[in-house]
């Protein structure tokens, strides 16, 4: 039994957060556990470097203004995959059902309408 419960922690994956200051409590108050407070540029390349290079990190939550201004591609291989919060005012005015429906889209493979 013991020895299962070793390969299946080897499956255990995490979710990390990358985010300006203002944003690090939300984060946090969301249940993520690891958040990276980036200040500039430099640092949210390096943390994003470093999440790339953890084979244990699965989902990395980060600001969509970020993603947009580094072009960081959202989806480089299976693992991990970036999830790009919306966080200016351009972002925030799109219909929440249509953000759901984009990460379905790219997560499942497939549309999926959701009505009201």
């Amino acid at each position: 039994m013991v020895i299962m419960a070793i390969q299946i922690n080897k499956f255990v994956k995490k979710i990390i957060a990358i985010v300006e200051p203002h944003l690090t409590s939300f984060v946090q108050a969301l249940g993520i556990d690891e958040v990276h407070e980036v200040r500039d540029d430099e640092d949210f390349i390096k943390s994003i470097n470093e999440a790339f290079s953890r084979d244990e990190v699965a989902i990395v939550v980060t600001q969509r203004s970020l993603v947009k201004k580094h072009r960081i591609p959202e989806q480089v291989k299976v693992y991990p995959i970036i999830v790009s919060l919306p966080d200016k005012l351009e972002d925030l005015g799109v219909e929440a059902i249509d953000i759901y429906r984009e990460f379905i889209r790219r997560f499942i493979g497939y549309e999926v309408y959701i009505s009201l």
